[in-house]
């Protein structure tokens, strides 16, 4: 009985898009241009809105598939080549060429991943219909990834230009699958011989066919950016305006929990830059960073840290240490200008003097003993929280009527919360900010500059407030 050829998974699918409109044409050709002559540096616009949407789908299960190539295909390949592609086929231990994929279950239900002309991935199991089709389980390794997590780890395993780019011989479908598995850590030595077959030895002696397979397998990508775009995103210019006051809630949060959570709305957890106090959060969709410097924590050493704000030694705290530590990895990881830090209470003391270089820090009733707003420092806080508002109520207190018609207010961007209670701890909390729009902007809104001090009445406006007691 004759051996049975092993099978191969080539990744040589070629994908194309529909055509485009004329008018469509000429209105982004000058944004098409530099993507038709050089190809795409970012992941397409319609994988970028579905992660941006649905990226924080928690994966439960993943299954790799293998299609074979269709038979039109084939012939065409062998046309293409002069009869030689069948003869090394023939020659090889294969019978057949297949194209690779994964089908992701997700809460937010099924889709389907695999890298084409370019990647994709869709709604639903492309595959279902397909009784061709082969499949092997990939097991989890206990690991706990979303969408965004799993593209992202992918995309940091392989590099963004392998990740995103084809190549017939080197990099195709199957080197794809092997990005996403590798890059998160999960399958199994079974799902890597499934997906993982030589297609090398098909090219040997044929260098002009490889060449000739990637420009069919180029053109293929034209078509598509010129069917959707060229994917290409503006460097991102990270705004106050892109962090809502829910949003602020939610990392500040996340900060004090014991366990990071591994995505907040498309944003995912990096632990390679983070640390217990202060945690970095990456968006790969929009490029935005997070992050956050939590507060005090009910232990000793941490009360002790306050203890050294008040004298001004804080800098020479391990706290401070590994704050500082956290901003310099952040930041030459993803770059300064991309990163919005979010702080509360004493986690407002290291983020006041590390984030002279980021888009902008917003801080929620931080430690305050005087320190000199800076430019990119953004205020929230209740006027009734102690930890926000007692040094300024102690000077004012302190400082002489007459004195005080000569001191000129100075511009401030603070956003000042009515308080609602007389329970200084429960407006020093995060729950304060369930009294903004859950879309309020907090920071930097473009063109505003410096936005003045907002501050609505509050129920004891003329009866309470710190400075009511020493006046």
């Amino acid at each position: 009985m004759p051996r049975r050829k092993k099978e191969i998974e080539g990744g040589l699918a070629f994908g194309f898009g529909n055509g485009p409109s004329v008018i469509g044409l000429i209105r982004k050709g000058k944004e098409m241009a530099p993507s038709l002559i050089h190809g795409r540096k970012e992941l397409p616009p319609d994988v970028r809105s579905l992660l941006q949407k649905d990226g924080d789908a928690v994966i439960h299960s993943i299954t790799l598939f293998r299609t074979p190539l269709s038979k039109a295909l084939m012939f065409s390949l062998n046309v293409a080549s002069l009869g030689q592609f069948k003869k090394k086929l023939d020659q090889s231990p294969y019978d057949e060429l297949f194209h690779l994929g994964m089908i992701l279950n997700t809460s937010k239900g099924t889709f389907t991943t695999e890298k084409e002309a370019v990647v994709r991935i869709t709604r639903g199991n492309r595959v279902a219909n397909n009784n061709k089709a082969q499949f092997s389980q990939v097991p989890l390794n206990g690991k706990h990834l979303t969408l965004n997590q799993l593209i992202e780890n992918g995309i940091q395993n392989a590099g963004m230009k392998d990740f995103i780019g084809y190549s017939s011989k080197n990099n195709n479908c199957q080197c794809y699958v092997m990005y996403l598995l590798d890059g998160s850590g999960i399958g199994s030595a079974e799902n890597r011989t499934f997906a993982l077959q030589n297609t090398k030895q098909l090219f040997e002696g044929m260098d002009w066919f490889r060449k000739l397979t990637n420009t069919v397998t180029g053109l293929g990508e034209k078509a598509d950016i010129i069917q959707q775009g060229s994917g290409r995103k503006k460097k991102p210019k990270v705004k106050g305006g892109a962090v809502s006051a829910r949003l602020v809630k939610e990392f500040i949060k996340a900060s004090y929990e014991a366990h990071p959570r591994h995505s907040i709305e498309g944003f995912i957890y990096d632990p390679s830059v983070s640390a217990t106090t202060a945690r970095v959060y990456h968006n790969p969709t929009t490029g935005q960073t997070i992050l956050v410097n939590r507060g005090t924590e009910g232990t000793a050493s941490d009360w002790g840290n306050n203890v050294a704000y008040a004298f001004g030694r804080y800098k020479h705290t391990a706290r401070f240490k590994e704050a500082e530590k956290v901003q310099h990895m952040a930041e030459a990881k993803y770059g300064a200008k991309n990163i919005s830090q979010i702080s509360h209470s004493q986690g407002a003391v290291p983020a006041r003097y590390l984030s002279k270089n980021v888009k902008e820090h917003i801080t929620l009733n931080p430690a305050f003993k005087g320190e000199k707003e800076a430019e990119n420092e953004y205020v929230v806080k209740s006027d009734f929280d102690p930890v926000s508002n007692a040094y300024g109520a102690l000077t004012n207190a302190v400082t002489p009527r007459w004195m005080k018609l000569f001191q000129r207010k100075k511009p401030t961007k603070e956003t000042v919360i009515p308080a609602k209670t007389w329970n200084p701890v429960e407006e020093h909390l995060t729950g304060v900010l369930d009294r903004l729009d859950p879309e309020h902007q907090l920071g930097k809104v473009d063109g505003s500059g410096r936005k003045g001090r907002k501050k609505e009445r509050s129920f004891y406006e003329d009866y309470g407030g710190y400075d009511y007691y020493f006046k």
